[in-house]
């Protein structure tokens, strides 16, 4: 399973097939789109730019994991919300059993776990995935009602 922090690339992604639509846990972005209108508004502007190879395609997956609510918008709740999205998939099951290490000299393995950025000291990395992930749990039992 996969948490994706980009809404633009990961669905770039998962239409191009560097990951499956069925695995991801969520994507936690930084938009805000509090209705049908926002919506729009996001769709058109990234068909234009990330998703214009196959844009209809985009559409349908974005409305298939916000029906889904795979679609964590952090901003709604703070508005100065902002979380990096390098690298834009963090793998949930690699990471928890340690075996996902996207620092390696590996041209083929970074281009797998999306990592694309200068390789960061073991803790800095470590600590943000931790804290995004923790992040995420703590918004996901706010959706559900279950913290105040």
């Amino acid at each position: 399973m996969k948490i994706g922090l980009s809404l633009s690339m990961c669905i770039k992604d998962i239409i191009k097939g560097v990951v499956r639509e069925t695995d991801v846990a969520a994507l936690v972005t930084n938009t805000c789109a509090r209705c049908h209108t926002d919506w729009l508004g996001l769709y058109h502007q990234y068909a234009a730019s990330y998703w214009s190879a196959n844009s209809k395609k985009a559409f349908l997956i974005v409305d298939r994991l916000r029906e889904q609510e795979k679609i964590v918008q952090p901003r709604i709740y703070d508005p100065k919300y902002q979380h990096s999205s390098n690298p834009h998939w963090i793998d949930l099951t690699a990471q928890r059993l340690g075996m996902c290490d996207p620092r390696t000299d590996d041209v083929a393995t970074r281009s797998q776990t999306g990592w694309t950025g200068s390789k960061p000291a073991v803790e800095t990395l470590d600590a943000n995935i931790l804290r995004r992930i923790a992040h995420l749990e703590q918004i996901m039992k706010v959706d559900q009602g279950k913290v105040a």
